[in-house]
């Protein structure tokens, strides 16, 4: 059985996060959640770094953004996850 993972993964100064965001079985689904995530990351750092921040990546099942003077990044990705029945 496939499923797909989208994880969200940030850094602000030192402190470094990583988290499961959803399991979904199906792609679409899971690149809808990443679509509804890169927007409210992009809210984030317009609201708290306006004029500071870059897309560094940009794809259906990938997106990345930093800021450009402070060691702020935020990643959000889908992947593909074979699990056993058993």
């Amino acid at each position: 059985m496939k499923v797909f993972v989208l994880t969200s993964m940030m850094r602000v100064n030192e402190d470094t996060e990583l988290k499961v965001v959803g399991v979904y079985s199906t792609k679409t689904q899971a690149k809808e959640k990443l679509a509804e995530w890169k927007r409210a990351t992009i809210e984030h750092f317009e609201d708290n770094d306006p004029n500071d921040y870059m897309v560094c990546d940009d794809a259906p099942t990938i997106f990345g953004i930093t800021c450009n003077n402070k060691d702020k990044w935020s990643e959000l990705q889908v992947t593909e996850k074979v699990i056993d029945n058993d």
